[in-house]
């Protein structure tokens, strides 16, 4: 039996989504939920039906193995450290954090107490994905040439649904607590996903971003990102909170040879090729209680596999964000650290 808590309740339908993936998973049992602010700790409590306790109680619970963390972005360092102390592996929503220093130390600790860190990565377990990743990375559409991605979100509320707390929703927009607007909330997952498929890193990265559908907000709600990738390849990234509810993401990946692109509310994958076209479709994927239950089987094992996201994937991608806002801010792009060779 591997018994896993709710370390930060913060992010909250992430956190109950998750939380009822652990519930329906056999040889595994949902401790209990955790959060600094009481409110939410409760509220996310009685949804699911357990209890509801302070962080460190949390933690040192008996038996307890696992821990996924949906605080506030700027709380993940502290959860992570708390868990990493008390022998516990972690799963953290994305991003990792709201600095590449706190990625970092992140990573540290989960390393010196011989933990897991993997990352809330989820796209990686959409079979879409996984067929592009396999598709590009055996060649089909030869050398890769251009990556282009969506990730359309939707401005956070400005009030949380009935039942939860003020604090559900009104972290997302603050800076501090958050790290950022759409860049830090929805690049991240086109920004691994394009890793993930192609195999290549980030040299640089040019940004625009602004205050464009709400003039009010104190974070940006739409940006264009250009990225250098290794090899010449270049890409670029929409993730702007602008798409209606339901609107999902695409990634598309122009080769030598040919291209192939996923649209997820289509569920389909094209191929177009010099010799021929072709499709694959799938439908039902539920990529969270697949990550969850991939968290498990890894926790299990004593083993991290793919396709999980690690702590490090978390801070390769954070760097670029972290870039983003940095060339943005300079009006200039702004280059990432060698990471190779």
């Amino acid at each position: 039996m591997i018994r896993v808590g709710v370390l930060g309740c913060a992010h909250y339908s992430h956190a109950r989504t998750y939380a009822r993936a652990l519930q329906g998973l056999s040889g595994c049992e949902l401790v209990a939920v955790a959060d600094p602010s009481p409110a939410l700790a409760q509220a996310l409590s009685e949804d699911l039906g357990v209890p509801a306790l302070d962080p460190e109680a949390l933690v040192a619970a008996d038996g307890l193995d696992a821990v996924i963390v949906c605080s506030t972005t700027d709380r993940h360092l502290a959860a992570i450290r708390l868990a990493a102390s008390a022998g516990l592996h972690v799963l953290c929503e994305k991003p990792l954090a709201t600095t590449v220093e706190d990625g970092r130390a992140a990573i540290a600790a989960c390393e010196a107490a011989g933990v897991q860190l993997h990352v809330a990565f989820v796209s990686r377990f959409d079979p879409l994905l996984v067929e592009l990743r396999d598709r590009v990375r055996r060649g089909d559409v030869g050398d890769v040439r251009v990556i282009a991605g969506q990730s359309p979100g939707q401005i956070p509320p400005r009030e949380p649904a009935p039942g939860r707390p003020a604090e559900s929703v009104s972290w997302f927009v603050d800076p501090v607590r958050s790290g950022g607007g759409a860049v830090m909330d929805h690049s991240v997952h086109v920004l691994d996903a394009i890793r993930f498929v192609t195999g290549l890193e980030v040299e640089s990265v040019s940004t625009e971003m602004g205050s464009l559908i709400d003039p009010d907000l104190p974070v940006e709600d739409c940006a264009s990102m250009l990225l250098a990738m290794e090899g010449g390849a270049v890409a670029c990234i929409d993730p702007s909170w602008s798409g209606p509810k339901g609107t999902d993401w695409i990634v598309r990946v122009v080769g030598s040879e040919g291209l192939v692109s996923m649209d997820d509310v289509k569920q389909c994958l094209p191929v177009i090729r010099r010799d021929r076209t072709g499709a694959l479709a799938h439908y039902g994927a539920d990529m969270d209680e697949a990550a969850v239950r991939h968290f498990v089987d890894c926790v299990r094992s004593g083993e991290m596999r793919e396709p999980a996201a690690s702590g490090e994937d978390g801070l390769r991608v954070l760097e670029v964000v972290a870039a983003a806002y940095e060339s943005a801010a300079a009006g200039q792009p702004a280059a990432i650290a060698p990471l190779r060779g």
